[in-house]
């Protein structure tokens, strides 16, 4: 059985496929796969190896879980998958409580602000075109916050993909959820991640329940090497 570690793309796609998912397609802001009514997002493919936090949310979305890893899974991916699941001591440990520390509005560089016009709109943009997309970068932006949470246990199984707000009259499947989401430091309880258009007036739902969100404050010092980058 292979150490516990990051796998790659490839053989996550590998062992999806063999666990009965169809895919990835593309669309929105990633790739996704399908199996029955199930849709699942995935990595793009420019992100690199997957880690275990990472992993372990697109495993529960897809319902391959303990079960299924140690009495249906077959080939070499599939067993890598039961190789991570397993020997990750953390998974299946409920969360108890998870709260919002702070949110803080991203301000994009100029070479950002560019660099996300051309991967949501093109290159070679010009008079109203560009103005139209520009607009809708800034606006893009208007909406993006890095949030900081603390959540116990240590060790909990946080179901990211359950950290949302509602949107009246839009599918579930429509509803932003966490984006590069990563713990701070090895052993610690905070988390961090970006939120696309946060909704400040109102709380994030999550699997334990609501989370009022405090007044937005600049990046702290902490934080302040923590990147965005445009989901291409």
């Amino acid at each position: 059985m292979p150490p516990f570690g990051a796998i790659s793309r490839k053989d996550l796609i590998r062992g999806l496929r063999a666990a009965g998912f169809d895919g990835p397609y593309a669309g929105g802001k990633h790739p996704f796969m399908i199996r029955g009514d199930v849709t699942l997002a995935i990595p793009n493919p420019h992100h690199g190896d997957i880690g275990r936090e990472l992993l372990a949310r697109i495993l529960r979305q897809a319902g391959v879980g303990r079960t299924w890893l140690t009495t249906g899974c077959t080939g070499a991916a599939s067993a890598e998958l039961l190789a991570h699941i397993l020997r990750w001591p953390g998974m299946g440990v409920p969360l108890e409580w998870l709260c919002v520390l702070g949110v803080h509005g991203v301000v994009p560089t100029e070479g950002q602000f560019r660099e996300t016009v051309e991967i949501q709109w093109g290159h070679d943009l010009a008079g109203q075109e560009l103005a139209r997309a520009e607009s809708q970068v800034r606006e893009h932006f208007a909406g993006l916050y890095l949030v900081e949470v603390r959540a116990a246990p240590l060790d909990a199984d946080i179901d990211w993909g359950a950290v949302t707000q509602p949107v009246e009259g839009q599918p579930r499947s429509n509803w932003q959820v966490p984006y590069d989401e990563r713990r701070l430091e090895k052993g610690e309880d905070r988390w961090a991640f970006f939120f696309h258009y946060l909704d400040l007036t109102r709380p994030l739902q999550t699997q334990v329940g609501d989370c009022a969100l405090p007044d937005p404050t600049p990046t702290p010092p902490h934080l302040s090497s923590i990147v965005y980058e445009v989901p291409g």
